[in-house]
């Protein structure tokens, strides 16, 4: 009887103790807390979301910190505004992160400004940083219009997908489910502006 007891406490250690494969979540790093919020609802209970800039900070100007660069140093896929909007720091935090995963044109990196299909206010002639802050590509905060975080949600659950193959159908799942709620409260929302002419 004690065997029994023994080999049964020893057997649920070792199922305890072993490595679930298959279900570990993807570390997502957003650079921004609406593309954190977004990745979030695509990814639900499957990814582990991290965002580089809080939502009260400027993300033209953000210090890079080495406790930034350990996000990024574990991180199985980074996404990002683009457009240039990170380009003072962020370029330095994945240099330093030393993550293969996340380098220009890896799996693991995701800009987010492939998803908008007429960028605004994109300059003509000859522009560079001496006529001041200025967006050379375009205006980066697309993020203002909502439509684009729907568009954006289908971008990452894509990628999400080909990272994580196993679960692909459930981050299209989830996109299409925020494109619907997003799609409601934005007629809601021209509704209500309707009433304010």
């Amino acid at each position: 009887m004690k065997k029994m007891m023994l080999l049964t406490v020893l057997l649920a250690s070792a199922l305890l103790l072993t490595p679930r494969v298959g279900f570990a979540k993807l570390k997502v790093v957003a650079t921004l807390s609406d593309l954190g919020w977004i990745a979030e609802q695509v990814g639900g209970e499957d990814v582990d979301v991290k965002v580089l800039c809080p939502g009260h900070q400027d993300p033209h100007y953000l210090p890079a910190k080495p406790s930034l660069t350990r996000k990024l140093r574990k991180a199985d896929l980074m996404i990002y505004n683009g457009l240039e909007l990170e380009i003072g720091w962020l370029p330095l935090l994945v240099d330093t992160a030393r993550n293969p995963k996340i380098r220009a044109g890896r799996r693991g990196e995701l800009d987010c400004s492939a998803a908008i299909e007429n960028v605004l206010d994109k300059p003509v002639g000859h522009v560079d940083r001496s006529g001041g802050d200025i967006h050379p590509l375009g205006n980066p905060h697309y993020l203002l219009d909502p439509r684009h975080g729907v568009a954006i949600g289908h971008l990452i659950a894509e990628r999400l997908a080909e990272l994580d193959p196993k679960r692909a159908e459930r981050y299209r799942e989830r996109a299409r489910k925020l494109d619907d709620d997003m799609t409601a409260k934005i007629a809601a929302w021209k509704t209500r502006a309707a009433s304010l002419d």
